[in-house]
């Protein structure tokens, strides 16, 4: 369960690498595989304010307390920052970033709701949220979150990762299956897939293949 958590929050990052090239460190170039333990969820390391924003000085305050693990003082400033700007979907981002954080899951559900319906074309809140919706519990929403991503993203495979964590624990084993091999036909080097399709093909009691997928992981 931690590794499916890791997946949830980590893959959405992942995604804006895919479509934006931002949200991770490394450049999409590098390939850079998602991890299978967990991390820390925190705000996005090379966020910047957008150029433009009442709030922007907060809003960079918030990310440089984020990246610190500041969540008192970021909050404060993200509070700020809304005010100034109450429409700016990656403000309700970066606060449910800080309370996914904090495990406040629900809390972190209201903010990425309002990001999406501030910029409902961003296939990569649909997955933030569908992450939070796992931490609760409600699989059935995070579910439709990701198919939603993955139609908004054309398909990019770290959508189909996460949902591939998903329908593990809904017990969608053949699905799962069936999405960790797409990510992979598009890029071997996904320890995450390769972890996931492994838990799938055990319970399915594939072991030869399972345990194959896991050396590989």
């Amino acid at each position: 369960m931690r590794e499916a958590l890791c997946l949830w929050f980590c893959v959405p990052l992942a995604l804006s690498v895919v479509l934006l090239g931002a949200g991770c460190d490394s450049a999409p170039s590098e390939r850079r595989p998602v991890s299978s333990h967990r991390e820390n969820a925190r705000i996005p390391k090379p966020w910047a304010a957008p150029p433009g924003d009442a709030g922007r000085a907060w809003l960079q305050k918030a990310i440089d307390y984020g990246r610190t693990g500041q969540w008192a003082e970021a909050l404060e400033a993200l509070d700020k920052a809304a005010e100034l700007n109450p429409r700016s979907w990656e403000v309700h981002f970066a606060k449910g970033c800080a309370a996914a954080a904090q495990a406040r899951h629900q809390e972190a559900v209201g903010e990425f709701t309002t990001a999406v319906e501030l910029a409902p074309d961003r296939p990569d809140l649909y997955l933030i949220r569908a992450g939070a919706y796992c931490e609760t519990g409600r699989f059935d929403l995070a579910l439709r979150d990701q198919t939603e991503a993955i139609r908004l993203s054309g398909n990019a495979w770290p959508a189909h990762l996460q949902r591939a964590v998903t329908y593990v624990e809904m017990a969608q084993y053949e699905n799962a299956v069936q999405d960790c091999t797409y990510v992979l036909r598009l890029n071997p080097d996904v320890p995450g897939a390769y972890f996931t399709r492994g838990r799938a093909l055990r319970k399915l009691r594939q072991y030869d293949p399972a345990i194959k997928d896991f050396d590989l992981a």
